[in-house]
């Protein structure tokens, strides 16, 4: 259901990932490696299991988004330049580690994979952008056929959940433009570490 969210910002940014450098895009590769063994890690995952793992999942995404600033910022200040044979290759098992993260489970995702790209040299924030977007879109989409292939997704709560994110999406879009951006990414990491802290409770109980 965010796939369609992902597809809207790379083509709102298309234009400037029609300029980057052709060898960026071989990230790709490992884009769409990682997103399939991610999802079938998570496939074969004991509902036991990822029950212990969720919440150190989301405290994980949480504090992803505490340094998304960071990141977007060391971006934002920085110069396209052309990276070692070495940085590439670090680049490229970053993008892989984060798209078979991406595909188990994603939160946080669009801050390691603006990682890689500042590994691999993208020093402008909307190529940047365009190119997470892109990079992630493969990484989910490659999940979602998984999980459809396997047969294990349960189509109503989808649905149910695709409403409230279009809900969602509108409302941070109506209400979003009022608040600071650093007051809703606390906001969003607060919300994160409450959710994990009651996981860790109906775990315990």
């Amino acid at each position: 259901m965010l796939i369609t969210a992902f597809l809207a910002g790379a083509w709102e940014f298309r234009h400037h990932i029609v300029r980057a450098r052709r060898w960026w895009f071989w990230l790709l590769v490992p884009s769409a490696l990682g997103g399939t063994i991610g999802a079938r890690l998570l496939v074969g995952t004991p509902p036991a299991s990822f029950a212990l793992l969720a919440p150190w999942l989301v405290l994980a995404s949480s504090a992803l988004i505490a340094i998304e600033r960071g990141v977007a910022g060391r971006l934002e200040r920085g110069h396209e330049r052309r990276r070692s044979r070495g940085w590439r290759v670090l680049a490229v098992v970053v993008q892989l580690v984060a798209a078979v993260y991406g595909g188990y489970f994603g939160g946080g995702l669009g801050i390691l994979v603006l990682t890689g790209l500042g590994l691999f040299g993208v020093g402008d924030v909307r190529r940047a952008d365009g190119l997470k977007n892109l990079f992630i879109l493969a990484i989910k989409g490659v999940a979602a056929a998984c999980f459809v292939g396997a047969g294990v997704i349960a189509w109503r709560a989808t649905a149910i959940a695709a409403v409230g994110a279009v809900l969602g999406g509108y409302a941070a879009a109506r209400f979003g433009r009022t608040l600071a951006s650093s007051t809703i990414r606390w906001a969003a990491t607060g919300i994160g570490v409450v959710i994990a802290a009651l996981m860790f409770v109906k775990l315990a109980e």
